[in-house]
């Protein structure tokens, strides 16, 4: 990544070195900042120009780019808890969220944890209870047990099982409440909540209103065949957009939306 243009709807634009991590790190840290007292729920999707959220795999891969990685790497150091459903999970080959060195320093400095917690949202508890996200707190002290969100009809026996490796919480009876999912995190003092979809997450987080900003990467591709889009279905309600900043770097443009007038510094 030779340059960046950081372009802001109600401030100066900034053209920065790429190859300069330090540099990069300072404009992204401008870029997508946090507010100081309140939950903020950033939901951060890649796309291709012609809508398209996955290649033909059914995987982000092959349509993400090294420009959309290095805002993905900030987002996800800078947040206190990553929240992904189940089926992205089980499709992406999440790993457990261990400690970079080029993050976990400042983290720590901050007096937060090292690395953000896995969150994972699940009614059915299918999951490989000896894949990483699950086993790596034994020996890493360093990194969390993951927190699974489920419903009150989650299988019973699967919730105790799940309980020896994770934080299991219960949020709404038939079907996962997004306020009640948010509330919960908060509670236990995650406030900058990362959520990294998929689309059906995406879509009722939308649908509920849990979501005040909406980080989107265009990726410069079009896949002209059908596959997953953004979301799983129309949501119930409008949301209404407005855009930050771009971010350009090699054709792959980041764009930076609030939603529905959500109000924070945006520098």
């Amino acid at each position: 990544m030779e340059r960046m243009r950081l372009v802001f709807t109600d401030g100066p634009d900034t053209t920065v070195d790429g190859s300069d991590p330090a540099e990069v790190t300072r404009a992204l840290n401008r870029a997508y900042p946090w507010p100081a007292d309140r939950r903020w729920v950033r939901a951060n999707m890649v796309v291709t120009v012609d809508g398209r959220a996955q290649a033909g795999d059914g995987l982000t891969h092959d349509i993400s780019s090294i420009e959309d990685k290095v805002v993905f790497s900030h987002l996800r150091a800078d947040s206190d808890v990553v929240l992904v459903g189940a089926g992205t999970v089980r499709s992406e080959g999440y790993h457990a969220l261990r400690p970079r060195p080029t993050w976990r320093d400042s983290r720590v400095a901050q007096g937060r944890a090292p690395a953000p917690i896995l969150a994972i949202v699940s009614a059915s508890l299918d999951f490989d209870l000896d894949s990483d996200p699950f086993t790596a707190a034994r020996t890493e002290p360093d990194v969390a047990r993951p927190i699974i969100l489920t419903t009150r009809h989650a299988p019973t026996q699967r919730r105790r099982q799940l309980g020896e490796v994770a934080e299991v919480i219960v949020c709404g009876d038939e079907h996962i409440d997004p306020n009640l999912l948010l509330d919960s995190l908060e509670d236990r003092g995650l406030a900058r909540i990362l959520c990294e979809g998929g689309p059906r997450l995406l879509t009722d987080m939308l649908a509920a209103g849990g979501i005040d900003e909406l980080d989107l990467t265009i990726s410069p591709m079009l896949l002209m065949h059908p596959s997953g889009g953004l979301l799983a279905d129309a949501a119930a309600s409008r949301r209404n957009l407005r855009l930050a900043h771009v971010l350009e770097a090699e054709s792959t443009l980041m764009l930076r939306y609030l939603v529905d007038e959500a109000t924070i510094p945006t520098s």
